[in-house]
C-alpha cells in the first residue's frame, strides 16, 4: 500500500500561500499506468485523490486543472498523481514528489512552477523527447557530422537539399540553429 507522501509545517504553508488555502500535493508518476496505481494505493488516502486525471480531460482542461481546483469549494487536502506536464507546471517543487517505479517517493527538489518542460523530464529521468524523434535527430546530425569531420567530402547540392529540408521540420530552435550553421559553413567551404 502506497502511503501518500506527506508535507513538512514549511511545504503546507507554501501551498496554502498559493493555492488559495488549499493543500494541493503532486506526485509526478511517469512509470506506472492508472490501473497499477490504483491497485497499489487502495482506498488508504487522505483528503481529495485524484489519480491521473488526465486520463478524461482534453489538453484545456489539463491546463486548467489546478486553477479549476483552486477556485473550487473542495477544503480537505488534495493529492494529484499524473504525469501530464501542463498539471506539473502549475505545481510549485516544495509539493511535488516523483513516485519511483518501486513505488517509493523521491523528493522533487526542483522548481516546477512553469517550468521549462525539458526539466521537468529530466527530473523524473525520461528523455528529452521520444524515441523516434532522437532517432531522426541523431540521423540528421550524423549526416551533417560525415562532412563536417571529412574536409575533403564535398556535399552536393541534392545532399544540401535534403537535409536543410528535414531541418526545416525540426521543433527545436536550438538544435536547428546549431544544425544549420553547421550545414552552411560546410556548403560555404
Amino acid at each position: 500500500m502506497l502511503k501518500i507522501f506527506s508535507l513538512k509545517e514549511s511545504q503546507v504553508n507554501a501551498s496554502k500561500a498559493m493555492y488559495n488555502g488549499k493543500i494541493i500535493k503532486c506526485l509526478i508518476d511517469p512509470h506506472h499506468n492508472l490501473d497499477d496505481v490504483t491497485n497499489y494505493i487502495g482506498n488508504g488516502s487522505q483528503g481529495k485523490l485524484y489519480i491521473f486525471p488526465e486520463n478524461n480531460m482534453s489538453l484545456l482542461d489539463t491546463q486548467l486543472f489546478i486553477k479549476n481546483l483552486v477556485d473550487s469549494e473542495i477544503s480537505e487536502p488534495i493529492t494529484i498523481i499524473t504525469a501530464n506536464q501542463n498539471i506539473i507546471m502549475d505545481m510549485i517543487g516544495d509539493c511535488v514528489g516523483i513516485l519511483n517505479t518501486d513505488y517509493s517517493v523521491s523528493e522533487c527538489n526542483s522548481a516546477t512552477l512553469y517550468a521549462n518542460l525539458y526539466d521537468i523530464q529530466r527530473m523524473c529521468g525520461l528523455k528529452r523527447c521520444s524515441v523516434f524523434a532522437a532517432n531522426k535527430l541523431k540521423e540528421l546530425i550524423d549526416a551533417v557530422a560525415i562532412f563536417e569531420t571529412d574536409s575533403t567530402l564535398i556535399i552536393t547540392s541534392a545532399e544540401y537539399t535534403e537535409i536543410k529540408e528535414s531541418l526545416d521540420i525540426i521543433g527545436d530552435e536550438v538544435f536547428k540553429f546549431m544544425i544549420s550553421n553547421k550545414l552552411e559553413k560546410i556548403k560555404n567551404r
